[in-house]
């Protein structure tokens, strides 16, 4: 539910039409050379202009062949001609392919898959920002992403993604009219409270949904506030900015769970009525929750080691790939009072080498890079002498090979 600000669709029925879109890209700030350039893009894709009688027809902010869509393609891409054009004919290509056109009636045909996802995984769209963007609410921390990933394919999430997408274009379609401006883009709040290592079962999902937003929807985020980031947070999105865009890893601001800090990064581009009251702001419309399975902290026990009195834990991760790869890490220790040695034993090696890993107060995140296959050891000692002491630990391998296999995929998608 969007609560425009500005006058309703009904007020703005009897302008003409070309007014109307000649507003629309005044309101996109064109240059010269850029409305040139939208005019060859036009012609070159066969898209007639604008005309009055074209105001009820369905291509008219259609997300496919009106202004706007065809601004936020060359400005994707740095308004370089030829990539924008290769990008839009891919998602041409795409829609026919996939029939996005008829992505309704596979969803009215398809009840029970979309309720499975939108029950596991709750996004909403509701309020808007202090510009009229519409404000978009992601509860990711809470996603069981293990039994996500046994009910839910990938295939279908992506189906029922496309369903959403073509859902959101709707909307911003109908804020622009509203508005009497051009709204193209969104604000995304993300909560991130529970997220442990389960959630890295979530990965591939959010690597076919981002991919598929950036070549077919881009353009469409202003900011994304992930709120509420646990310990785990970093090591996990060291494992998923690979993927993203680096001009959508630019607009993520990541916040802790100091909700002071959450209150007052979101009331500055939110006013308070159009934020939910859960995270500071006056509105009580209530924001959906994960159902259906019964739902439990996410941080694996598994990553909690209780360390007794003047005792020693090791934890080794193994690097099988021959060619090494990368081991990221994340640290969460109780005091001073517990000390971290970390090796690293090549199989070539007859004796393990120490290497450093520094820590910034009582918490750090970091990476190790294996050139060869080997042992990363980590060692905590309590040096207390009473007191048994918890330590937190996350320690994820991704060899060589499927870090170049990935590095691959994206730079094809990006070509």
């Amino acid at each position: 539910q969007i609560r425009a600000k500005g006058p309703h669709k009904s007020q703005i029925m009897g302008e003409p039409h070309y007014e109307f879109a000649n507003n629309l890209l005044k309101g996109l700030g064109l240059n010269n050379n850029q409305e040139k350039m939208m005019a060859r893009f036009k012609s070159e894709n066969k898209i007639p202009e604008n005309s009055p009688s074209s105001w009820s027809s369905p291509t008219f902010l259609d997300g496919v062949t009106d202004d706007v869509t065809i601004y936020r393609f060359l400005s994707a891409k740095k308004w370089d001609y030829d990539l924008a054009l290769k990008q839009y004919q891919a998602m041409r290509k795409f829609r026919t392919e996939e029939n996005v056109g008829e992505i309704g009636d596979w969803a009215k045909a398809n009840p029970e898959k979309v309720d499975l996802v939108n029950a596991l995984f709750p996004v909403k769209l509701q309020g808007v920002d202090k510009e009229g963007r519409p404000v978009m609410y992601e509860i990711v921390g809470s996603v069981p992403a293990k039994k996500f990933a046994k009910l839910v394919s990938v295939e279908d999430n992506h189906k029922v993604h496309l369903h959403f997408m073509e859902h959101l274009m709707h909307t911003l379609r109908e804020q622009t009219i509203a508005m009497k401006r051009p709204v193209y883009k969104i604000i995304a709040i993300v909560d991130l409270a529970g997220m442990g290592l389960e959630s890295r079962h979530f990965i591939p999902y959010l690597k076919d949904m981002s991919g598929n937003d950036e070549q077919n929807y881009p353009e469409c985020i202003h900011k994304i506030f992930c709120i509420n980031a646990p310990w785990v947070f970093p090591t996990l999105f060291n494992l998923v900015k690979g993927f993203l865009d680096p001009d959508t890893s630019r607009k993520i601001k990541i916040i802790g769970t100091n909700q002071g800090e959450i209150k007052k990064a979101l009331l500055e581009d939110i006013d308070a009525s159009q934020l939910n009251v859960r995270y500071g702001g006056s509105d009580q419309t209530p924001l959906p929750q994960v159902h259906g399975v019964e739902i439990r902290e996410c941080v694996d026990e598994k990553t909690t080691t209780m360390i007794e009195p003047k005792k020693s834990f090791e934890y080794t991760e193994t690097c099988t790939d021959k060619k090494g790869g990368k081991i990221f890490y994340c640290l969460s220790l109780p005091s001073s009072a517990v000390t971290i040695k970390a090796t690293w034993q090549s199989s070539h090696d007859k004796h393990p080498t120490t290497i450093s890993v520094p820590i910034n107060g009582l918490e750090h995140h970091g990476v190790y890079e294996a050139k060869t296959s080997g042992r990363l050891t980590m060692s905590f000692t309590n040096q207390d002498d009473a007191a048994t002491l918890p330590v937190k630990h996350a320690v994820l391998y991704y060899s060589h090979t499927l870090l170049k296999t990935n590095s691959q995929l994206n730079d094809s998608k990006r070509a």
